[in-house]
């Protein structure tokens, strides 16, 4: 019988010894470890850092506000104050031209009234119940006695300050525009322009406006109590946090934008009420005030976010250099 399998060879099984792996240096491993522990920050070393990096942060946020309110904003509204002067003339001018206003049919039917206001006058009911209004704070921190007793001495100060007539403003709660009639007078049609601007109220701006104003506790909380995530090999969750954290000064930011494009408006009609109501020379006085006042608003912006950057920063750098003193100090 023919062999089929004859131009078929079968090849030779070639025996190879296995390679032997190295054998774990055990003890060297355990030093590693031993190494890691070192470096590694005890629970003690851990609260320094984060209270210290805090506390930073807390120093460096007033310190940047404090600057503004010593160096930028007293220029700046020594140069409203400057502008905003008026004869008794012109005074008598912008005073008739408001009434004339308020009789016009855009503002008689909304209950659009002026409260004039002087040096000696002051009212604590009247200030309690429509100037002070306290919002609600995150965990009812509105209704703790000291810091609602800080609240309204704040809040008085403004009220003070349109008595002594250097500043005025809207209520729309009340309808109501406060004013020093002999000192700032020149402002009643921004404050007109306040009262038209509110009748047609862009309800996305006035969402933004409220929802920051209800959660930018939020945002100086985070601010100063969460530190960025250091590591060299961040997670996704790492990566999160510290996008968030990036974003609390653009978020900031939004929520003071529909205060400028609120103060923007509230100008833009009242130099077209002056235009109308008011005479050439006054109206050109007129503007320019208005333009230094919103200077005000740009300053106060930028101060609420420079602070907020300031604060992230200086945390996030006093926190990393503390954790790698004690890394070094743990290796030594």
């Amino acid at each position: 019988m023919r062999n089929t399998f004859q131009n078929f060879a079968i090849p030779e099984y070639n025996y190879q010894k296995p390679i032997s792996l190295p054998k774990k240096d055990t003890r060297q491993e355990k030093k590693n470890t031993n190494t890691t522990a070192k470096r590694s920050l005890s629970i003690k070393q851990q609260s320094v850092a984060y209270v210290v990096s805090t506390a930073a942060a807390w120093a460096s946020y007033y310190a940047v506000k404090y600057f503004f309110k010593k160096s930028v904003f007293p220029p700046l509204t020594e140069h409203f104050t400057e502008t905003s002067k008026l004869s008794t003339e012109e005074t008598k001018n912008c005073k008739d031209a408001a009434e004339k206003i308020l009789k016009t049919p855009e503002f008689s039917t909304t209950g659009t009234k002026i409260k004039y206001l002087s040096e000696s006058y002051y009212n604590r009911d009247e200030l309690r119940r429509n100037i002070i209004r306290i919002g609600k704070m995150p965990f009812n921190l509105h209704k703790v006695k000291f810091i609602r007793k800080y609240i309204l001495q704040k809040r008085a100060k403004m009220y003070e300050s349109m008595a002594n007539g250097t500043n005025s403003c809207y209520i729309n709660a009340t309808r109501c525009i406060w004013i020093n009639e002999k000192k700032l007078m020149g402002t009643i049609f921004h404050e007109l322009g306040h009262a038209k601007s509110h009748q047609n109220p862009n309800k996305f701006l006035n969402s933004i406006e409220s929802l920051y104003n209800r959660k930018k506790y939020y945002l100086l909380a985070a601010a100063f109590l969460i530190p960025k995530a250091k590591k060299e090999s961040p997670t996704k969750t790492d990566k999160i946090r510290n996008t968030l954290i990036n974003s609390i000064p653009i978020l900031a930011l939004m929520g003071f934008a529909p205060t400028l494009i609120e103060e923007a408006k509230a100008s833009k009609y009242g130099i077209e009420f002056a235009k109308q109501y008011t005479t050439p020379e006054l109206l050109k006085k007129i503007t320019k005030s208005y333009k230094k006042a919103y200077l005000t608003y740009i300053a106060g912006a930028i101060s609420g976010v420079s602070a907020l950057v300031a604060a992230i920063y200086t945390r996030n750098k006093v926190n990393t250099k503390i954790i790698e003193n004690y890394k070094n100090k743990n290796s030594d």
